[in-house]
């Protein structure tokens, strides 16, 4: 599809050429699109006449344009002028679209309108090897754009060498998307900030040095100088916890080996390892949540690049399967000796559910481009990964034994004062399982996932670096009842370490900040666990004549049940039986009255 002046500058050259207007100059380039309909790309090329005129903007060629496509076409030549100089008044521009069957909709091709109207006022052609996405700001930066993934398939697909897209943030979903599409179709995204830096590439010709992305999932945490960590719960099953810490990181390392397993992924599969490494270096060191919640964002990376040649009916499927294996989750009897793993493992599976119940109430097969249908993977992956660590939970809890027990009604008002304080922190995940717990009258679940939505969602974390510390190291040396708090406060003390290591401020202040948070929901969940661990009663337990006693009468009850069966078949078939001789005698009867008729009408005759 690549080529120079289109038929369709020509026949208009000739009408502007009639009505009297100069042509100022002309230029083309090709603009990539997203088919929602079909979940692929294509590739249209954009032609762009400028005339004398009194600042008109027009768009010409598809079926139909959208008025966010119109305003994106008149930003693009305002700007333009701008940039040059030039008054946009004295100036006619008019876009033709090569796709005349099309309904063309969105501000995505507001960076390369803007590359064609520079071109065409200035005289210089752009180069024709290349193509560029992104909405266009009256200060010329470039926006954000969506169908990434399916505008590059298009591109590689008709030998474009590179894209011009918008920067991103280093280290943010769109970034590792930027990678993960180049590492698919082996084509570089090269991101600018603005259209200053796209000419440079269009105009210029910058060279490309080849496929480049500075998204790295490794955090280079000080692994190897931290401290043992110094808190210790009493009574806890500790054991269980480093079994789930070392169940996260067979989940993980399975991801990572089929990304591993398509080729050229290598690279990020190899960087992938390198986190994990980390998390089982900093486990040894006795920080078990902190280690096992860096592999588990290892794990959903990982699950986002290993799926990335889902179609949106694949992607589908894979939600119906997690779901299915989430809701076939049961928790075991709740006893003193694993009540908090029980717990623990009832919030992960709500977190699961609800999950995946907002993915189906949004998902739409018909009306998605296969970058939205990677976020809604990667959400389904962090599903899949608490409904797994839910499903450990809950067996390695069975396994435990232990008194069994019931909670307190009294919990009751402790759970609504807890969700009342949730609530102030807006609908979000914890807040809303919170109460959903709340309501099926769960009320220790309803407790701890409010003390999660209470720290989680504080936006109250302020102060120096240093106060921030020293207020998450007095918190969290408190907060040791049960062991799940006890995880918390060692994950406090693992960021203090690290906020004192950091070598600029900007990250130390990070830390401080994250370890504030960790030790205020260390507190939280170890004031709250014992409060539950209080309010728990025996169950009625049963003894061994109790249980033959019971079993003797159900024996009774099924045998009496039994003989009420004998009876009541052998008197239906006795019914059945009458039956039949009456309807015999019926059938008799009438025989004999039709013989007498009949004579009747015999002596008639």
């Amino acid at each position: 599809m690549k080529g120079n002046i289109s038929y369709y500058i020509l026949a208009f050259m000739a009408l502007v050429a009639l009505s009297g207007a100069q042509v100022v100059g002309t230029s083309a380039i090709h603009a990539p699109a997203v088919i929602l309909s079909n979940n692929s790309g294509s590739i249209t090329q954009v032609d762009l006449t400028v005339s004398t005129g009194t600042g008109n903007v027009v768009i010409l060629g598809p079926s139909s344009v959208g008025n966010s496509t119109l305003q994106s076409a008149r930003m693009a030549a305002e700007y333009a002028s701008s940039y040059l100089g030039m008054d946009f008044n004295k100036y006619n521009f008019t876009y033709t679209i090569a796709d005349r069957n099309a309904s063309v909709s969105g501000p995505s091709a507001g960076a390369a309108m803007t590359l064609l109207a520079v071109s065409a006022l200035s005289g210089k052609p752009l180069r024709t090897d290349f193509t560029i996405t992104g909405t266009i700001s009256p200060d010329g930066t470039l926006g954000e754009i969506g169908g990434v993934y399916d505008k590059a398939s298009a591109a590689r697909n008709d030998g474009f060498n590179f894209i011009l897209v918008p920067e991103v943030p280093n280290g943010s979903q769109e970034d590792e998307l930027y990678l993960l599409v180049q590492q698919t179709f082996n084509i570089p995204l090269i991101q600018v900030a603005n259209i200053t830096g796209a000419l440079h590439f269009a105009l210029y010709n910058s060279s490309v040095s080849g496929i480049s992305s500075s998204y790295n999932p490794f955090t280079d945490y000080h692994a190897s100088n931290l401290s043992q960590a110094p808190l210790a719960c009493t009574n806890c099953n500790y054991s269980i916890f480093q079994q789930l810490t070392a169940f996260t990181f067979n989940l993980t390392s399975a991801e990572i080996a089929n990304v591993s397993s398509y080729p050229g992924f290598g690279g990020i599969s190899a960087n992938f390892t390198r986190v994990l490494n980390q998390s089982v270096q900093i486990s040894g060191k006795g920080y078990q949540y902190t280690a096992a919640d860096i592999a588990f964002l290892d794990y959903l990376n990982s699950f986002y690049f290993a799926n990335h040649l889902a179609t949106a009916d694949s992607a589908l499927a894979t939600m119906d399967n997690i779901n299915a294996s989430c809701s076939s989750l049961a928790p075991p009897q709740v006893t003193r000796a694993n009540y908090e793993y029980v717990i623990g493992a009832e919030l992960r599976q709500s977190w699961g559910s609800y999950t995946l119940s907002q993915e189906f109430k949004h998902y739409n097969t018909t009306n998605i481009d296969t970058d939205q249908v990677l976020d809604f993977l990667f959400t389904a992956g962090e599903a899949n990964a608490w409904c797994s660590a839910s499903g450990f939970l809950y067996n390695a809890s069975a396994g435990v034994g232990g008194t069994p027990v019931s909670f307190s009604p009294s919990l009751r008002a402790v759970a609504a004062s807890r969700i009342r304080q949730a609530s102030l922190t807006g609908p979000n995940l914890y807040s809303v399982t919170a109460l959903q717990a709340y309501k099926a009258g769960n009320y220790p679940l309803a407790i701890i996932d409010s003390d999660y939505a209470v720290s989680i969602y504080n936006t109250s974390f302020n102060g120096s670096t240093a106060n921030l510390t020293a207020s998450a190291n007095a918190i969290a040396s408190n907060a040791t009842y049960g062991i799940w708090a006890t995880q918390f406060a060692n994950e406090a003390e693992f960021y203090i370490q690290e906020s004192q290591m950091a070598h600029n401020s900007t990250v130390a202040h990070t830390y401080a900040v994250q370890a504030y948070s960790s030790s205020v929901l260390a507190g939280r969940i170890s004031n709250d666990t014992k409060l539950i661990y209080g309010s728990m009663t025996a169950a009625p337990a049963i003894t061994a004549d109790e249980y033959s006693s019971l079993i003797s009468s159900i024996t009774k009850t099924d045998s009496a049940i039994a003989t009420m069966y004998s009876i009541i078949y052998k008197l239906a078939a006795a019914i059945i039986i009458l039956l039949g001789i009456n309807v015999v005698v019926l059938i008799l009867v009438l025989r004999m009255g039709l013989k007498g008729d009949n004579a009747k009408r015999g002596r008639r005759r």
